[in-house]
Parts: structure tokens; sequence; C-alpha cells
């Protein structure tokens, strides 16, 4: 099928293009789809009626409609209305669209990786032949990984929901392939084992991986001195009956190349080998030979012997062999031993030497003089001079002087003033006045004027108009410099006012149109937005149910004054259901099954249904999000829930539900929630300074809590800090009365230092605060010490204080220190060492090096794609009657 487009007018009279549009009329043709509507074609038209007819209006309306992309034929006629003027009619056919697109029998691959190689998308226009034509991709791919004589069928399926067309790609895998025979011909300087052991025939055949095993092997020749060295497949036989793979390997290996060095006192053989591009490049002809000529003086010159010069001589042995030489003459090593400036008397000597890659001579640096690298600096240094408004500032030569250890580096500068900015002028601004685009700029009055920010502050004022409306504004701007003054005057055409028009919504088989536009930070009838166009696409991602999200401006282009706004959308599988399994030497074993609709009702909105059991925890929770609550950046979920937990201290069943707001700002979370809480305590011990602690009750928690996250990586970071805070305050609606506010404090800091080695911190306090005297807190709210994810070496929950009978009962003030230093020992493995410190206590006279407990150990780290294994032992390095030396910890997941 294919888009047309028929205008039949081709001689009307210059009179009758200027007629006025006396009537446009629609017909739409098959449409059982019911994707468009009149009212919708209407808007999207560029052309009114009463407007003067113009072939160029056309023309533009038809490629408005063609781009909404949900038309399969557009057909045009024009004709002389009977009252005179023009008449224009429409004819369009919608076409049947592609729907959700299903892969069965994918494995061993993930659905997503193999949609990559399909150039269909939901929301495309269906023919049969684009749905047939993603066969042969989809089993080149299966060919590339292995799986020969793959069978891949296409189903198609009218969905009377969404009126369009799901397909499925059902695949049923080839056979894979064993290598039988692997024959090298021509490989003499190793043994054939070695390719052999490259290509591991314990594995299976695909061609990828073979490609690559030949490639590595020609780079291990080139390396070991055969720059010329080609290998080639011969051939290779398949043998689908039996599943075996015959290859032939053919070897030309050429001549040894040996590379040797003399007159390199300073710098070692093994270094400038590497500088040399003749392995690389695999050639050792006399140009290859000159440019690693100049690859070592470049080295040398780098490392501070800019007097440096390379020769070399080759010749050819009895056997073949070639000998290439490079003659080294080094020269002294120049190293800086001390760099001034003369006549910086507004910029410090400190700064100036920031902005430098040159250094001086000192413990931590070479002090490595380099002639480029000095020329490299001065232009910084005249460029960061620009920036704070010394424009004629002029950088001298450098003047060197020949000291015992090196040289002495003089750097002349002569300031002038600071050139500072008298007025900015505006011309031509209606729409937006003088003060609200002076604060766009760098460049403003009073300031230091600077260059460099010239075209920053027209491309700043070029995107507040995209942002206000004024799309098509165009800005230019001069400077004029009058010794120590600029004034800098800004000409702008603001152009139309332009408006959004449609939102046309495409791939949406299950989400309605109205919970997409709504998500959306721009709407029909408001200003045209770049950012707000940026932001809905951004936040249609954050809901969850797309895929892929694309927001395309039609008329834009054209500079219109309405823009329509095409949204493609590739929606993700609605309803997920997920398996997972836990342990840990406090709460064993535990295992959830999660079921999540993303998109329910078609709304957009996620609604889960979990299910937890363990020996030490079973629970049921419910829950709705909202990504994006009533179309802003906030996060709504509500939920409730009805959970069993043993946790040695106490037991008790607890039902509760709640609502809660999340906001993330870049690296910073806000979350602000509400809980009601109804708790059935059913063992236990009370504290033994409160009898009453240990009590059935119902409990309303309001809390607020704000996050900073800078990490590197969440799973397993080397840099970074991360720092949450947070207080909740508690209302005992049903109980005892209680009221009182929760402060909690965390703090982690991750480095990463000699590549292998990561140093974590991790910081943890608490404090509960009553609200009155006398108050008692309930058992369930206490902070607990000791175990796997706070102070290990001990038992879960076994510091702090104690009841009469010497159990454990938690405490209302906590703090806790963990330092652990890891190594890098093998594939996903890391060692670990850590140190952990803390104390739980209930009054701050009761601080002090007693109540402070302390352990050490070390572990093993392996890192899956759903979290590290840890493996633990921790020696409490103050035992007390009855503790244990030590305790052994085994967990599965994050655990500070």
């Amino acid at each position: 099928m294919r888009i047309r487009a028929i205008i039949a007018m081709m001689f009307v009279s210059a009179s009758l293009q200027a007629a006025p549009i006396k009537a446009i009329n629609i017909n739409i043709t098959d449409s059982s789809a019911g994707k468009t509507t009149e009212a919708q074609i209407r808007n999207m038209l560029p052309i009114n009626i009463g407007d003067e007819f113009s072939p160029q209006k056309l023309d533009e309306s038809i490629d408005y409609l063609r781009k909404w992309g949900v038309f399969e034929t557009i057909n045009v006629d024009t004709m002389t209305a009977a009252d005179g003027g023009m008449e224009i009619n429409l004819f369009l056919k919608e076409a049947i669209l592609i729907g959700d697109i299903d892969i069965q029998g994918n494995y061993p691959f993930i659905e997503k990786r193999v949609k990559k190689y399909l150039t269909i998308r939901p929301g495309d226009m269906y023919t049969n032949d684009r749905i047939e034509g993603q066969v042969p991709k989809l089993a080149a791919f299966y060919d590339r990984e292995g799986f020969y004589n793959t069978k891949i069928t296409a189903d198609e399926g009218w969905n009377e929901y969404s009126k369009d067309v799901d397909v499925i790609y059902k695949i049923k895998r080839g056979s894979i392939l064993r290598y039988r025979e692997i024959n090298i011909n021509g490989m003499r300087a190793f043994p054939k084992g070695r390719l052999v052991s490259v290509i591991n025939p314990l594995f299976r055949y695909n061609a990828r991986d073979f490609n690559e095993a030949i490639r590595k092997t020609e780079g291990y020749y080139h390396k070991h001195g055969y720059p010329r060295a080609n290998i080639k497949i011969a051939k290779r036989a398949i043998d689908l009956d039996a599943g075996r793979i015959d290859v032939d390997i053919e070897v030309t290996e050429g001549p040894k190349v040996c590379v040797n060095f003399t007159g390199n006192k300073k710098i070692s053989s093994g270094k400038l080998r590497k500088a040399v591009t003749i392995f690389e490049e695999g050639s050792f002809d006399e140009f290859e030979i000159d440019a690693s000529k100049k690859s070592i003086m470049n080295y040398y010159h780098r490392n501070g012997f800019d007097d440096a010069t390379a020769g070399s001589s080759r010749r050819t042995e009895k056997d073949g062999t070639i000998i290439i030489t490079f003659n080294i003459v080094e020269g002294p090593k120049i190293k800086i031993v001390g760099l001034k400036f003369e006549g910086n008397n507004n910029i410090s000597t400190g700064k100036l030497k920031h902005e430098m890659k040159s250094r001086e001579l000192s413990l931590t640096n070479k002090g490595i003089y380099n002639e480029m690298v000095m020329a490299d600096d001065l232009e910084r240094m005249k460029l960061y001079y620009d920036k704070e408004g010394y424009v004629n500032t002029v950088i001298g030569k450098p003047r060197i002087t020949e000291v015992k250890e090196g040289v002495d580096i003089t750097i002349p500068i002569d300031e002038d003033g600071r050139t500072i900015v008298k007025h900015t002028n505006f011309y031509g601004n209606n729409v937006h006045k003088k003060r609200v685009l002076l604060k766009r700029l760098k460049n403003r009055k009073n300031k230091p004027f600077n260059p460099l920010e010239m075209e920053n502050d027209k491309k700043s004022l070029l995107e507040f108009y995209a942002d206000t409306g004024y799309p098509y504004a165009t800005i230019t701007q001069s400077a004029d410099l009058d010794g120590l003054s600029a004034v800098i005057n800004y000409d702008i055409n603001e152009g139309p006012l332009v408006k959004i028009g449609e939102v046309l919504a495409v791939g949406n088989s299950l989400t309605a149109t109205a919970s997409i536009k709504k998500s959306m930070s721009i709407h029909e009838g408001e200003p045209y937005s770049y950012k707000k166009i940026v932001d809905s696409k951004l936040g249609l991602r954050r809901m969850g149910a797309f895929n892929s999200v694309n927001i395309e401006p039609v008329g834009l282009s054209e500079m219109a004054d309405i823009v329509h706004l095409k949204v493609s959308v590739e929606e993700q599988k609605p309803f997920i259901m997920n398996v997972e399994l836990g342990y840990s030497t406090d709460q064993l074993f535990t295992g959830s099954l999660i079921f999540t609709n993303l998109n329910t009702f078609g709304y957009a909105k996620r609604s889960n249904l979990a299910l937890t059991g363990g020996k030490r925890l079973s629970r049921g929770e419910m829950s709705w999000t909202d990504p994006r609550f009533l179309g802003s950046d906030f996060e709504l979920t509500t939920s409730t829930w009805l959970q069993y937990q043993d946790n040695l201290v106490y037991t008790y069943l607890q039902g509760g539900g709640g609502f809660g707001f999340f906001r993330r700002y870049h690296r910073t979370g806000v979350l602000a929630k509400w809980e009601l809480q109804r708790n059935y305590f059913i063992k236990g011990s009370s504290t033994a300074a409160d009898a009453d602690s240990l009590r059935n009750n119902t409990v309303s928690n309001v809390s607020l809590s704000v996050s900073w996250d800078t990490r590197n990586n969440f799973a397993e970071p080397t840099r970074g800090i991360y720092t949450m805070a947070g207080v909740g305050f508690y209302n005992e609606i049903e109980g005892v009365g209680a009221n009182f506010t929760k402060l909690t404090w965390a703090l982690a800091q991750y480095y990463g230092f000699l590549k292998y080695f990561i140093l974590s911190n991790n910081f943890r306090v608490g404090r509960i605060e009553t609200l009155g005297h006398n108050i008692s807190v309930p058992s369930n709210q206490l902070f607990l010490m000791g175990g796997d994810n706070t102070i290990r070496g001990y038992s879960f929950a076994s510091l702090g204080p104690v009841n009469t009978a010497g159990n454990p009962t938690g405490g209302r003030s906590r703090w806790i220190y963990n330092t652990e230093l890891s190594t890098k020992i093998y594939g996903n493995f890391r060692l670990a060492g850590f140190y952990d410190m803390g104390a739980l206590f209930d009054e701050f006279n009761q601080t002090g090096w007693y109540n402070t407990r302390r352990a050490a150990g070390g572990g093993l780290r392996y890192t899956t794609p759903v979290g590290p294994m840890r493996v633990d032992y921790g020696v409490a390095l103050d035992r007390r009657a009855g503790e244990p030396f030590g305790r052994f910890h085994f967990t599965f997941g994050y655990i500070f």
C-alpha cells in the first residue's frame, strides 16, 4: 500500500489560485479502524474556509496528513465553487496499523534483543509484505548466533478492541553446530593449538565468535613480530544432519620483523615498542618506518625530551627475518623547576597555574616540559583572562632559563584593564520585557565582559523564546567596545506566536489517548515550548508502560502558526510476573511472587500484588502507582498490606495502608507519605524501663525523607555519595496514646583507587524523641542492632538494652559505622575486609565506650546482575560473657 496525492488543478489560472476557499469536504473511506475523526483532520490542516487558496498550503496539508501516518491513500480534488472561489475535496482511506508485536520461542535471547532486528514498530502501517519481510532478518540473526535452519513464521490477527493488527513471530530454534574438524594450514611460528584454543571447540559454533577468534589471532601475530600476518577461512562445511561443522583455515604469516632500539637509556624498549606503528598498521615500508620514528619522537617530547631525535636502519637476515633498528639520541630531559608570572596583578598565580597542564617538579609531579603543551597552556590562560573580562590582555612569550636541575620559566603578562558591561540593549522585544531577558544572560550590566559567553547568551535567549511560544525567533548580537566599557546589542525578530494544535497518539493499542495527553507537560491550545515537549517525552517514559516514546512536531519545519504533535509510543507487555528468592543469615529463606500490571485499565498506571513468604516473614501487599499524578512530576503510590513477622525480639501481626508522593529532582529525591498500622503482638519482651512497650496498638505515621545520590553505579559503585535524611511523626490512635518522632540519617561514601580497590564508608544514626513525659514507645518502633546489616560478628538484634530476663529489647537511639575495603581478585569475585562499630541505647547519658560494640572480619563478594552475594565472617572484638567468638554471615542483595 502507498500514499498518493492527486491534485486536479495543474492549469488553474492565477486569479483562481488567489480565490477564497468556499468549502473543504472530507470523505473518510474504509474507516473500520476508527483512528481519526473529521474534527481532528480539520484541526490538522493549515488551511481554513475563507483563506485565500494557495497550492503551497494545499501541499503542506497533504504533507501534514502523510506525517500523521494513519492514512493509506490521500486523494485531493479541487474545483471552482458555484458562487466563485475554490472547493477542496479530500478523499482519505484509513490505513490498518500494526498493533502489538510479540515474539514467541525466542530462548535463549530476551525478547528486547530479538526485536532490535525488526524494522517495524507498533503504529506503523500494516502490509503483509512488511510483516513477512521481517522473517529473513530474524533468521539471519539466529544464524549469526549459531542456530542454523531456524524456522520463523509470522501470524497476524485483527484486534477488535484496539482496531489494529497484532503480529506474533513464532520461532522454532534451529540446530546448533559443534566443531568436528579444524584444519589449519600455514601456521608455523606458533603452535596450531593456540588458534584452536582461542576458537574453543568445546563451545557451539557461531559465526560472530569464530570471526572474533580469527581477528584476535591475527592481532597476536602482529603483536609478536608478524605485521603482515593474514588469516582467512578457506572453507566452512556444515553438516546439519550431524550437527557438525568443518573449517579449513589458511594462515599467511609473512616475514618476521624484529624491532630494536639503541641509545634509549631513559625510556625502556618496551615502552618505545608500544609507540611503534609498524605492527598496528601491518606494514614496514619506508613510509611506515618514518611514521614510527615520528611517533617515537612525539613520545619522547611528551616526556620532556624536547631535543630527542630518532634515526632508523633496516636489514634482512638469511632466514628472511627483517631487523629494524631505531637509533635514539635522547638529549637532556627538561624539567620545570620554577614557574613564575610577571605582570599578573589581577589574577593570582595559583589560578593561572590551575589553568595549565605544565607543572613544576614536585613530589607528586614529574615537572615535564613540552613545547606544544606550553603553547596550549598559553592559549588556555588567554581564554581565562577573556572569561574574567580582561579581553585586551596579552600573554607574552615564555622566558626559559637553564638551571642545574632543569629550567625556570617566566611568563610575561600585560593585563591591561578589566572590560565591564556598561549597557545591554534589546531591539524588537515586544513580548518579553528587558528585565526578563536580562535574567537569561551571563553578560549583564556592571559585570565583567566575557566574549566566550556571547554565543551562549544568544542561544539562551533563543531557547527562552522557543520555550514561550516563539520557536521561529531570530537574534543578531554585537558588542561595541570603547576602552574598558562594552555595550551589547540584541536585534530580535520574535516571529509569530505558535500554539499546539492536535496531539496525535500513534502505537497505543492498550493505553487510552486521553491518558497519554493527560500525562504530558504540554497540551493542545498552549503556546509551543521545546522544554515542555522534552519533559513530556521523559514523563511518558517514566510512566513505565512504554518501551519507547518519540514526539515529532508537525508543521514546525514549515514555520506554521499551529504545530501538531505526533506522539509515537511502543507499549510494553502490561502483565509481568516476577519470582524472587533470597537468603540471609538473619532472615533465612524468603521467596516472593510479584504480579504487576504496567498499564491498568489502559490508564498507564501500575498495580501490584506482592506475596512474600519465609520462615520469619510473610507478607501480602497490594499497591497502585500513578507515575504522573494529575500530569505532574509527582508519583503517587497507595498501598495496603498484611504481614506476619518474627524478628526474634518480638513476633507480631500487622495490617496497614497508606499513600505517598515521590518527586525526583536530578540527583535529589523527596518522599512524603502517610501510613496507618494496626499491630497485634503474639510474643516478645517489653523493655526494662517500659513494661507497656509490648502492646497491641493502632499508629498513624506521617513522614518526610530526602535523598541525594551521586553514585556512578547502583550495583557496584566505585565513587560517589549517597545520603538520606528522614523524619517521622507518630500518633498512637489506639493504645496508650503515645506521640513521638523518629529521626534518621544515613551517609554512604565510595572511593575507588588503583583500579581494583574500593573503599566504602557507611554511617547511620537514628533517634526517637517522645513528645511529652513518660511516653511509652511501642516495641516494634524501637531500633535493633547486631547481625548481617548492622554489626557483623554478632547475632541478629542481640546487642543493646535488655530486660530483666536478659533478653534484648531494642533502644531509642542508635549509631552505626561500617567501613569496608574490597579488591577484585578474579572476574566478578572480590575479596573484602571490614570493620563495624556502633551503639544502641535509650538515653544520651548511656553513651560511652562501654556501650560501643565493635567487630572486624573479612569476606568474599560475587556480583550478579540482580545484586551481590556476600559471604562474611565477623569476629567480635569486645566479647562479653555468653557471646560467641564470631559469626558467619551470608546475604544475597544489598545490605547497607
